[in-house]
């Protein structure tokens, strides 16, 4: 059983899912709650320094908040260690907290237990107006694709961890969008949403699925003016843009009449683009110079089948 597969299961045993976050509606306000794990071995190794662990885990869990168009709150740690070492659960909280005070978010509790392996969750609250969540369920026939930034940077980043700070920085300290998503809601742009966790294949899938559409993606859209064109061949700049994942940033869907709305937006983010269409049918079509692009490897999922 897959990660997809046990998230079927979840749902026939009566989980709602489907969004990145859960919405508690409310009667002038709507609450927004999530929860993420890291594990070592699976989503960072021993060599990671514990404040760049800090922050990444806060920067996952802001993200999914960022994607419904919400305002964080609070932030509650469950954390699963060998031992509470004095240096590293300093470094590490001083990572966590410099992150969520730039949002003016609060540290609101959790628990903590004695592990062989390090595990670390959190569990975001956010708020946002009634009724004005961005879902992943929006997206039309005739709607555009919009990416907020480049991606496969965090990717290709894991590679050069120890010897290029100028790509580890993408891996070890991605940056959730509150600020963009939060602009977007106001202008009511998106018509849905997502944040890029597991790489813009597979989570244009989710939106796709959600939305009981197709899309189309334009490769050579995603990486024009792409800053791995410098290092690498142009099949390998797409593979990574299309799959690599923990960038974070914002996948969504406009109408064509918005088009224009974009350019509000280039202050915040400046490397936003089209990057497709929405269509008819289901699953995802990439296109290269006007051919389809076969993809293998879509993304990354936990507990894939061989």
């Amino acid at each position: 059983m897959n990660e997809k597969q046990f998230i079927n299961l979840l749902e026939k045993y009566g989980a709602i899912i489907g969004d990145d976050c859960f919405v508690i509606n409310g009667a002038k306000e709507d609450y927004l709650v999530t929860s993420d794990l890291m594990t070592e071995s699976t989503h960072f190794e021993e060599w990671i320094d514990p404040y760049s662990l800090g922050w990444k885990i806060a920067a996952v869990n802001l993200s999914d908040i960022a994607a419904m168009g919400g305002t964080p709150l609070f932030v509650f740690l469950d954390i699963a260690v060998r031992t509470l070492d004095d240096q590293w659960s300093n470094q590490f909280l001083s990572g966590l907290t410099d992150l969520i005070n730039k949002f003016s978010v609060k540290l609101a509790g959790g628990d903590t237990v004695r592990s062989k392996n390090t595990t670390i969750a959190i569990t975001a609250i956010g708020k946002l107006p009634h009724n004005s969540a961005v879902l992943r369920s929006g997206a039309k026939e005739g709607d555009l694709l919009v990416v907020s930034g480049f991606t496969g940077l965090a990717a290709y980043g894991l590679n050069c961890v120890r010897s290029s700070a100028d790509f580890a920085k993408f891996q070890l300290k991605p940056y959730p969008e509150i600020e963009l998503a939060l602009k977007l809601r106001e202008l009511l742009i998106p018509t849905a949403m997502i944040d890029l966790s597991d790489g813009i294949y597979q989570d244009a899938c989710r939106l796709a699925e959600s939305s009981k559409c197709a899309m189309m993606i334009d490769a050579d859209s995603l990486i024009y003016s792409h800053p791995l064109m410098k290092f690498l061949d142009t099949d390998l700049s797409i593979k990574y843009a299309l799959t690599g994942g923990e960038d974070y940033k914002l996948l969504f869907t406009i109408k064509k009449e918005n088009k224009n709305m974009l350019k509000e937006l280039k202050q915040l983010s400046p490397d936003i683009r089209i990057i497709g269409y929405v269509g008819k049918g289901k699953g995802i079509m990439v296109m290269h110079k006007g051919q389809p692009v076969s993809i293998k490897k879509t993304g990354f999922m936990h507990f894939e089948l061989s």
